[in-house]
């Protein structure tokens, strides 16, 4: 009895328990269509991005404007002196980043320190992402499995000159932030995920999932909290903003824009080319994302 309400549990501890088979079967057809599209379509990474200039890359320009902060010049000053030399764009304003992580940065002693700083909360990732998925996974198996891909997410990026980067950062914080937004610690999530927030501005989003989510629990309260956290950054971001219109001149270099339609084989590029897929075979990428979607 005990093992027949075990495998009761198992079977019916998953999202698509409750699908019926039409459902089940249109999953698994777009899952075959996304599989062999990504396998015959292979890679469309320009040249460029392949092998691109070490003096051109991200990494390098945060580099340069870290170590002048360092030296005492204003991050703005900063910015305007090495962005535009280096043949970035500093218009739209969004094309220069928030300050906040080359400021810390500045204040803690340098990007040594932050190497450390970076690792220790990857780790802290990692050990509440498989405390949370202890709780939710149908089986010890399943919760190993998940526990391992979680580490093996977190890894690379907490290496090389990731800690420059500050897309890696608000991920972090981001992933951080979900994973303690819990009925005790959901205060502990607002404030990392502010922090992620003012890292980039592309963790914004996450501001709207959890308003959303906790007018959906009846917890305005909460709700509200989010909200204003979510305003109180528009503001900083509005500062942000005219400082760059003050501060950086204008580049000749033009943004080439954020948005580009290039079907499933650009999504399957754009998360080989972020995480440890990079290192391996075309092939691999194409078979992983769908299957992590």
């Amino acid at each position: 009895m005990s093992a027949s309400k075990t495998m009761t549990k198992t079977a019916t501890g998953t999202r698509f328990a409750s699908w019926s088979r039409a459902q089940a079967i249109g999953l698994v057809a777009l899952l075959l269509m996304l599989l062999g599209w990504g396998l015959l379509a292979g890679s469309n990474r320009p040249e460029a991005y392949r092998h691109p200039d070490p003096a051109k890359t991200d990494a390098a320009l945060y580099t340069q404007i870290t170590e002048r902060v360092i030296g005492g010049q204003s991050y703005y000053r900063a910015v305007d002196a090495v962005q535009a030399e280096r043949g970035f764009p500093t218009r739209p304003f969004v094309t220069v980043r928030e300050p906040a992580l080359t400021w810390v940065t500045s204040r803690v002693g340098g990007i040594a320190v932050m190497r450390i700083a970076l690792v220790a909360l990857g780790i802290a990732v990692v050990a509440t992402m498989i405390l949370r998925l202890e709780r939710i996974a149908p089986g010890r198996p399943t919760w190993w499995f998940a526990s391992a891909m979680s580490a093996l997410a977190v890894a690379p990026v907490v290496t090389g000159d990731a800690v420059v980067i500050h897309e890696v950062w608000a991920g972090l914080l981001l992933t951080l932030a979900l994973a303690l937004s819990t009925v005790r610690l959901w205060w502990i999530g607002l404030a990392i995920g502010f922090a992620a927030v003012i890292v980039r501005e592309l963790a914004l989003p996450l501001f709207a999932v959890m308003i959303a989510f906790e007018i959906a629990k009846g917890s305005y309260r909460r709700a509200i909290a989010w909200a204003v956290g979510a305003l109180l950054f528009v503001g900083l971001l509005a500062i942000h903003a005219a400082n760059v219109a003050n501060d950086v001149s204008p580049s000749t270099a033009e943004s080439a824009g954020w948005l580009k339609f290039g079907g499933w084989p650009f999504f399957v590029d754009s998360v080989r080319f972020s995480t440890i897929l990079q290192d391996m075979p075309e092939w691999v990428a194409a078979v992983v994302v769908p299957l992590a979607l």
